[in-house]
């Protein structure tokens, strides 16, 4: 049954994220992933590490509703700073024992948060179904007429009832869900040509012979490789800056560099592994791993070691966002290397030295 918006919309949430947004339209959110005793909300709670099918779903959450509000999500592996703060619980000092999960409204203003805590019963179903709704108490939405036992809804309308539907719990957002998140914040209006799927216009393919250039986001953080002039020329100027040649794809021989455009995060995955190339494309938990083909050749690892020309290019891997960034200089690397927030995976392939 179709609800209206303003029936299932807390003010008071809206009001608390609006300070938090400050006029900006991205949020932060992270999922708690130890064991023990926690300061969560107002009072305290053991918590448990969340499983890797638990996180999956949490982000395929924030994925789904990504797509149709004016709202980006990003998560974060701290929550120093972050908006939005998820625990799994195994109970809380404030509950009472019919409670299975809660949202609290944390700080004041520019510095304000939310808490989202959710009990683990071992019904999966039914345990996605409380994540959701938690999640959305923190982005403004209510229980069907301030009381989530309305007799005139369940969760097949809602996610925000208490009511169990006729097919069981909801662990998607209905249409009265989205709806109602869309009349709160918009509709999603943002054309960010590196959060689609990449063609290029020219050739058919992102393969181009020649050089190679890295690209930097001053707004996100994320570099981006591409030898593809269309794309490097849309993007550059759109809050992305050329940082020039980074070396050039190999004349003969060499192998294919694959390229992943990571969906709702704004960022790309490279490999020129064929393994595990097919093991994201393969994986559930990497879905939203958008294969966009080749994005050039390279030497593997093994060839580039043993070529004259061969330039190596380092991975590194982010412990706070989960994204990487790729490196063909050395002063750069000894920087990442003495950093905690960098993991040094090893040389992913190499490039031809300009």
């Amino acid at each position: 049954m179709p609800i209206s918006p303003d029936l299932i919309t807390w003010e008071g949430g809206v009001n608390h994220l609006n300070n938090n947004l400050a006029g900006t339209e991205t949020l932060t959110y992270y999922i708690h992933n130890a064991s023990g005793y926690e300061e969560v909300g107002y009072g305290y709670g053991y918590t448990y590490s969340h499983s890797t099918y638990e996180v999956d779903y949490i982000v395929s959450v924030f994925n789904s509703i990504d797509t149709h509000i004016d709202l980006d999500f990003t998560r974060v592996y701290t929550y120093s700073g972050s908006d939005l703060d998820i625990y799994n619980l195994s109970g809380h000092s404030g509950w009472r024992d019919t409670y299975v999960g809660m949202t609290w409204t944390m700080g004041y203003g520019a510095y304000s948060w939310f808490d989202i805590a959710w009990l683990y019963t071992g019904d999966w179903e039914f345990d996605r179904n409380t994540i959701i709704h938690e999640i959305g108490h923190s982005l403004g939405l209510d229980h069907p007429g301030d009381n989530g036992y309305n007799p005139a809804y369940n969760s097949d309308d809602t996610v925000m009832s208490y009511n169990e539907g006729l097919n069981g719990w909801s662990v998607d957002w209905t249409q009265s869900d989205i709806d109602a998140l869309v009349s709160i914040w918009g509709r999603e209006d943002d054309y960010d040509y590196l959060d689609e799927p990449i063609s290029n216009p020219l050739a058919g393919v992102l393969f181009e012979e020649g050089g190679v250039y890295r690209l930097y986001n001053s707004l996100t953080g994320i570099h981006l490789f591409s030898s593809n002039e269309y794309e490097i020329d849309v993007v550059t100027g759109q809050g992305w800056l050329n940082e020039g040649l980074s070396y050039r794809t190999p004349t003969g021989g060499g192998a294919s560099l694959h390229r992943f455009n990571v969906l709702g995060e704004g960022r790309h995955f490279y490999t020129a592994n064929d393994s595990e190339k097919d093991l994201i494309m393969s994986n559930p938990a990497t879905q939203h791993y958008y294969y966009e083909g080749v994005a050039f050749t390279v030497y593997t690892p093994q060839e580039g070691s043993t070529e004259a020309d061969g330039l190596a290019v380092v991975r590194y891997f982010n412990n706070y966002t989960g994204s990487h960034l790729y490196s063909t200089n050395t002063q750069e690397q000894g920087i990442l290397n003495s950093s905690a927030e960098w993991t040094n995976e090893g040389i992913a392939w190499y490039g031809a030295a300009v």
